[in-house]
């Protein structure tokens, strides 16, 4: 044992300057890529098509696509959009009244965003189509669901 760590520290002892400097390089990149790989996967975004929700006080139950955006990072984001990529094009739904954006999605936490399905099932980039779930945040990331496809008679 002692004769495997000596022949490491004499080869050690041969490298120069540029050797060194090219592994702090390779070292630095590495933790930095690992950091920020694990920053960009915590924040995920789910959809779920046809949920029925009651609306406030009010006994209407209203069917929606719901949109989550979990944020399972230690620091808190800010979503500024969301909506759907369907066909090949985004579709922004912030004028929507349960959308409420911009939000802020504290560490941990998640925030749901509500957009009225039957009236999407009325355009036929909606009906019967694999869509995504998008949000964006204020730090320019964008996060995207998994597709579903939109049914109308989905309960």
């Amino acid at each position: 044992m002692d004769d495997a760590i000596r022949e490491i520290l004499a080869a050690l002892g041969k490298l120069d300057l540029s050797d060194w400097v090219a592994v702090y390089g390779a070292v630095l990149s590495t933790v930095l890529g690992v950091r920020e790989w694990r920053r960009r996967s915590r924040i995920r975004v789910t959809i779920e098509a046809g949920q029925t929700v009651q609306i406030g006080g009010d006994e209407r139950r209203q069917r929606f696509v719901r949109i989550d955006v979990i944020n399972r990072s230690d620091y808190a984001v800010r979503v500024v959009s969301a909506g759907l990529y369907a066909g090949g094009q985004s579709h922004l739904f912030s004028g929507t009244p349960h959308m409420n954006l911009p939000a802020d999605v504290r560490p941990h936490d998640a925030a749901t965003f509500l957009i009225p399905f039957d009236p999407l099932m009325d355009l036929p980039q909606f009906r019967n189509r694999r869509v995504r779930a998008f949000a964006a945040l204020s730090t320019g990331e964008s996060y995207r669901s998994r597709r579903r496809t939109l049914r109308p008679f989905e309960s």
